[in-house]
């Protein structure tokens, strides 16, 4: 794999439109394993659950340990994939910037993420991207409920734009972030 000729690479930003599939996904996650990447961005691969799976088993196998960006934007992983994702991310050490914007994630996606969150889980996370997803205002509470926890003590910037979360609800998440947080919240009405 080209990838590995190329040692100095830092950053990865691939947008195939769905043409690699899972079977692709793999053969450039092995390429990945030991790589020394800080951002990764796999736009629009149309990977669904079972890339997500993939993507959670190589990340679960400690590759890309020093990833600082991971964006999956325009994926539908959906509530089962972010399922699938939600350990691996969660520990991930570096992990500041994560992107999941228009990957058709609702209230039990964003549970199996944020709920229940350990003193350690997504503890350098600064700018999490949920816009374009089926959030509601159940969504949002669970990531109110682990700001108030203490979780995600890094976190400065959430997105939630053309969601289907009401303006009370996306202030709330804004008060219980820290005063630099950037929400923006640009309401669907429904």
């Amino acid at each position: 794999m080209l990838i590995k000729w190329l040692p100095q690479l830092r950053s990865l930003r691939l947008c195939c439109d769905g043409q690699i599939g899972v079977a692709g996904l793999v053969a450039l996650l092995d390429g990945l394993l030991t790589h020394p990447l800080t951002a990764l961005h796999l736009t629009d691969f149309k990977i669904g659950t079972a890339g997500a799976e993939a993507i959670a088993a190589a990340l679960g196998m400690g590759a890309l340990p020093n990833l600082q960006v991971l964006d999956l934007s325009c994926n539908p992983i959906g509530n089962q994939g972010s399922a699938a994702l939600a350990l691996a991310l969660r520990t991930m050490p570096a992990l500041e910037c994560l992107y999941l914007l228009g990957c058709g994630i609702g209230d039990e996606g964003v549970a199996s993420l944020f709920a229940n969150l350990g003193k350690d889980d997504f503890k350098k996370l600064e700018i999490l991207d949920l816009q374009q997803n089926q959030l509601t205002d159940v969504g949002c509470e669970t990531l109110i409920s682990a700001r108030r926890a203490g979780r995600m003590p890094a976190l400065v910037e959430v997105i939630l734009r053309r969601n289907k979360v009401t303006q009370a609800a996306a202030a709330y998440v804004a008060m219980t972030q820290q005063q630099h947080l950037v929400l923006e919240a640009h309401m669907v009405p429904f």
